[in-house]
């Protein structure tokens, strides 16, 4: 059994804070996060809210560790390139605090899992790169009274929010729709200082929600170059569809089938139907034909000639090489055979 005081040891200076009392120190422990996206913000907020004390974490990323990542993901190492990034999260985090309860999904979040990933937890922390999966988020959160925050950084600037249902505005009050031509990490580039100090707001606001302090109403904008730091209020749509229980996204009966990554020339192919395959017979059977590295049980990565394609259990695939999106599919039709 754990010992509670030795374990609390960790947080003696987190306790002797003004108003920071050891009943908020249990409570962040029984708490439950999730964290969706462990790139350059999920990276860092994991490992962050963590050594803060919640213990229970649910970690979601449906990518693996490339050596570019590692300017700005500071949880990750060299020896993680290759690795479904849930994985390598996980094995880091548990050198930092060995009775941690960290569960892994290395899986495309959607609208016919996101339910099942998020249930019974107190908090949902948003460190994804897209628009459509945050408008997700949203719907998830308000159909099941979830607080959840948003979080953006690209270039030298980011963005954070706070959505908790029935008492902020929520996403699509502020946008109604999922805006187009957004910059990304790929096409803008990203300053490491930027990620890490919209990562630390965001922890530090759910550190307020999860032990009911007063949290920010605002929309907070940091610019780490220029050295400015904004505030605007928010207020509520009152014909925002999912503030009115219309939850267009979470409704959704399919998601994308082949997704073009920006910046990566790569296509991901996510098949219509669920499905789990046999890495390691996979791996045997590519091996083959080409070169194949593999991350059982999760994600192998197959290389033939100038064509790369890395393959999830979940039958999801990242293509590169591949000169169109047709092109992509029969890639994957030819590899993994859905």
């Amino acid at each position: 059994m754990q010992d509670t005081n030795k374990d609390l040891e960790r947080y003696t200076r987190q306790m002797i804070l003004k108003g920071f009392f050891k009943k908020d120190q249990l409570k962040l422990q029984g708490s439950k996060v999730v964290i969706i996206g462990l790139g350059a913000l999920g990276s860092v907020a994991s490992e962050l809210i963590l050594r803060a004390g919640v213990k229970n974490l649910v970690l979601v990323d449906r990518d693996f560790v490339e050596r570019s990542n590692l300017q700005r993901q500071l949880l990750y190492a060299e020896k993680h390139v290759g690795m479904p990034k849930p994985n390598a999260a996980k094995e880091v985090l548990n050198q930092i605090d060995t009775s941690a309860n960290i569960s892994i999904f290395v899986t495309d979040i959607n609208s016919s899992n996101i339910e099942s990933i998020v249930n019974k937890c107190d908090l949902i922390l948003d460190c994804t790169d897209n628009m459509e999966t945050r408008f997700l988020i949203n719907d998830v959160s308000l159909k099941h009274n979830i607080p959840w925050i948003y979080a953006a950084a690209v270039g030298f600037q980011g963005t954070t929010f706070n959505i908790i249902p029935g008492k902020t505005a929520c996403l699509r009050c502020v946008f109604s729709k999922v805006p187009q031509g957004l910059d990304t990490c790929d096409t803008a580039g990203i300053l490491s200082t930027v990620s890490v100090s919209i990562s630390a707001l965001q922890v530090t606001e759910a550190l307020k929600i999860l032990t009911q302090k007063q949290f920010s109403k605002d929309m907070i904008y940091y610019d780490v170059w220029n050295q400015t730091f904004e505030h605007s209020k928010l207020l509520k749509n009152k014909s925002c569809p999912a503030c009115n229980n219309i939850y267009e996204y979470l409704d959704k009966k399919e998601h994308s089938k082949t997704i073009t990554l920006c910046g990566r020339g790569a296509y991901q192919i996510i098949p219509k139907d669920a499905i789990k395959l046999n890495i390691e017979l996979l791996a045997d059977k590519l091996s083959r034909l080409g070169s194949v590295k593999s991350f059982k049980p999760h994600l192998i990565h197959f290389k033939l000639e100038d064509k790369a394609l890395s393959i999830f259990s979940d039958g999801r695939a990242i293509i590169k090489g591949a000169k169109s999106i047709s092109d992509a599919r029969s890639l994957y039709s030819r590899f993994v055979g859905n």
